[in-house]
């Protein structure tokens, strides 16, 4: 069926929605959307003028009301127009023009970014016509697991989702939980349940922390209620320890590693109560 519209200025309330998405995106993504479009309305948005019913553009039109957008101007379509004609304008536009997904959008703002070095995100947002915040959200991706990152490749999960994951202390339990249906919501409570509710991660004691580095070194941290924020302390002392092993030239890894043995020993002695028999009760 071909339809000839009339561009016509109208008010986007007036206009009826008919979604045939059960999801339609997350308010950022719709906004992006509407400000793709008002960049480069290539696509007009089609509307059947006998009841101002959408057949095509519903989520640009979503978009454009969240920004505020009070008017746009569609193709005003005459005549009779079943609902039946409508989706059909909605499938073959879907159809023929699908959009990128999440991964693929991440990956053109990454290749942009390294291609302007000083580009802000900010930057790119206005260059793309996105959301000032959505450069942030779609190149977290690449500060996530490699897990992540490939369950985003395979469409598995979405911008708000890996965003959510980012922040989370514990990235493979919050994909895990997004991958059995956790909404961005659902994550960020978690989060907020395992941090102090501003982005650090709640203090947990052990007795040790393991440090692998990437060039294959292992760095162990030992003490009773040792944290990250003491193991953080702690390795700034290492390094003046083993600067000055090296500048004195008194020692080599064997000799040091005899010192250091010697001073774990010296420590446990002189440590509060040690050497001291256990106190018995009176007779």
């Amino acid at each position: 069926m071909k339809l000839k519209g009339i561009p016509t200025l109208v008010l986007l309330a007036a206009l009826t929605l008919r979604s045939t998405r059960t999801d339609p995106g997350s308010e950022e993504e719709l906004k992006a959307l509407a400000r793709s479009w008002q960049a480069n309305p290539i696509h007009p948005i089609i509307v059947r003028a006998s009841d101002m019913a959408v057949g095509d553009g519903n989520r640009r039109v979503i978009g454009l009301l969240l920004l505020g957008v009070t008017e746009a101007e569609v193709e005003l379509v005459e005549g009779e127009i079943s609902d039946l004609d409508l989706d059909r304008m909605a499938m073959l536009s879907a159809y023929h023009r699908s959009p990128l997904g999440g991964y693929d959008q991440a990956c053109i703002v990454r290749s942009m970014k390294e291609g302007s070095p000083g580009v802000s995100n900010s930057g790119l947002a206005e260059e793309l016509s996105l959301d000032p915040s959505m450069p942030t959200r779609l190149l977290s991706l690449f500060d996530c697991l490699p897990e992540v990152q490939e369950a985003a490749k395979a469409g598995k999960i979405g911008v708000t989702h890996w965003y959510a994951i980012r922040r989370s202390p514990d990235q493979l339990a919050a994909l895990a939980a997004a991958l059995n249906g956790s909404s961005r919501d659902a994550l960020e409570q978690d989060r907020k349940r395992r941090t102090n509710g501003h982005g650090k991660a709640a203090t947990v004691k052990t007795t040790s922390i393991i440090v692998v580095l990437k060039s294959g070194i292992t760095v162990t941290f030992k003490a009773e209620g040792i944290t990250l924020a003491k193991a953080l302390d702690a390795q700034a002392e290492v390094k003046q320890e083993l600067k000055a092993a090296v500048e004195d030239g008194d020692h080599d890894a064997r000799t040091f590693n005899v010192l250091m043995k010697k001073r774990a020993k010296e420590l446990t002695r002189d440590a509060p109560g040690a050497g001291q028999a256990p106190d018995t009760p009176a007779a």
